[in-house]
C-alpha cells in the first residue's frame, strides 16, 4: 500500500468506528451479566458503552486476556459444562433459527456449533483446522481439562503437527488423552504413547 493511501485507508476505519459506535447492543445482551460473573471479565466495555465498537473491542482483548489470564478461561469453561450439567434439555436446541435451517428439528450440542460457526476459514489448511478445534473444544467441554489456555493452544498445535507421523510421543497425560480422542474422532492413525510404551511397540 502506498503512504498517500493511508490517510483515505484512515478516514474509512475512522468511518466504520463511528458507525459501531452508534450502533447500541440488544437489550437483552445486558441481562447476560446477570447470569454469571464471568460475563462481567469477558465484555468490560461492553457493560460501560454498550454498542457494537465496544463489543468488537472486548473480543479482540479477550484473545490475548486469556493467554495472560489463566483465571478468565478456566471460569469460561466452567460456566459452560455447569451450564450443560444444570441445563440438560439444552443438550437439545431448537428455535426458529434452526427451524429455518434445512435438517434435523433438533441438534445436539456438537450440531448446534457445526452450524453456527462461522463460514470464514480461520486457516488456510482444513486439516489444521480440524485437529485444532477439535482439540480445543473438547477441552472447553471438560474433558481432561488444562490448566492454561497458552498451554491449550501449544498442545493443540503439536497434536496437528503429531497427526502427520506414526506415533506421538509426550509425557502430558492430559494432551496425550485429548489427543487420543481427536485421532480416534479423525479416524486417524496416529499411535499416542509415552517413550516406554513406544520402546516396547518397536520390540513387538
Amino acid at each position: 500500500m502506498k503512504t498517500e493511501d493511508l490517510p483515505e485507508v484512515n478516514a474509512l476505519v475512522d468511518e466504520r468506528n463511528r458507525r459501531l459506535e452508534n450502533t447500541p447492543l440488544p437489550e437483552k445482551f445486558s441481562e447476560a451479566y446477570k447470569t454469571d460473573p464471568i460475563f462481567s471479565a469477558i465484555f468490560p466495555k461492553s457493560k460501560a458503552a454498550p454498542n457494537y465498537l465496544s463489543l468488537m473491542e472486548d473480543i479482540f482483548d479477550l484473545s490475548y486476556a486469556m493467554k495472560t489470564d489463566y483465571t478468565l478461561y478456566k471460569s469460561l469453561r466452567k460456566f459452560i459444562t455447569t451450564a450443560q450439567q444444570k441445563y440438560p434439555q439444552l443438550a437439545k436446541t431448537t428455535g426458529p433459527m434452526i427451524q429455518d435451517i434445512d435438517g434435523p428439528k433438533y441438534l445436539t450440542w456438537d450440531e448446534a456449533w457445526e452450524k453456527a460457526k462461522p463460514n470464514f476459514k480461520p486457516s488456510s489448511n482444513p486439516d489444521y483446522d480440524k485437529v485444532v478445534n477439535l482439540f480445543t473444544t473438547t477441552d472447553l467441554k471438560g474433558y481432561r481439562q488444562d490448566e492454561r489456555f497458552a498451554n491449550l493452544l501449544d498442545d493443540a498445535l503439536h497434536t496437528f503437527y503429531a497427526s502427520h507421523c506414526e506415533y506421538f510421543l509426550t509425557i502430558d497425560k492430559r494432551c496425550a488423552d485429548k489427543a487420543r480422542k481427536v485421532f480416534e474422532t479423525l479416524k486417524l492413525p496416529t499411535k499416542v504413547m509415552e517413550v516406554p510404551q513406544f520402546l516396547d511397540d518397536l520390540d513387538n
